[in-house]
């Protein structure tokens, strides 16, 4: 209930960004009546926005030449289809990581394929965790 009061404070403006809906839809009617919320919905990165983002974090983050273009146009895709331009960058530092571990001076494709199959299996792991979750808390309201 503290976003009802909280929205009950003088000049004071909730703002929720959220990947999920549900996250807003699912506060008490209460708390819903009394917020009146506008949702906006942002769209996801194009393949080509989410390449531009990367190819500026890669200009600050790996020496020049670190990665080719080629190999950044795979991340941004990847990043782009799961709609989280995070993902994105945790591939950039895992297979830089994995790269500098190996001794070289830029990341390859297999640098790049590993991080994506390790930053997947733990996306994945992530959402099977908020599963249970909800689950669990499904299970409280019955019980």
């Amino acid at each position: 209930m503290t976003v009802y009061y909280l929205n009950r404070q003088p000049k004071t403006t909730l703002i929720l960004v959220s990947n999920k809906i549900e996250d807003a839809t699912s506060l008490p009617s209460r708390a819903l009546s009394t917020l009146q919320p506008k949702l906006l919905r942002l769209e996801p990165y194009t393949p080509e926005e989410a390449k531009i983002i990367l190819a500026e974090r890669v200009g600050k983050a790996l020496q020049p030449g670190a990665i080719s273009d080629k190999l950044l146009d795979i991340i941004a895709e990847v990043a782009s289809k799961v709609e989280d331009i995070r993902l994105g960058f945790s591939i950039l530092l895992s297979s830089g990581l994995l790269a500098e571990e190996a001794g070289k001076t830029k990341v390859d494709a297999e640098d790049i394929k590993l991080a994506i199959q390790s930053e997947t299996r733990l996306e994945h792991i992530k959402g099977l965790m908020e599963r249970i979750k909800e689950l669990k808390d499904r299970v409280k309201k019955w019980g």
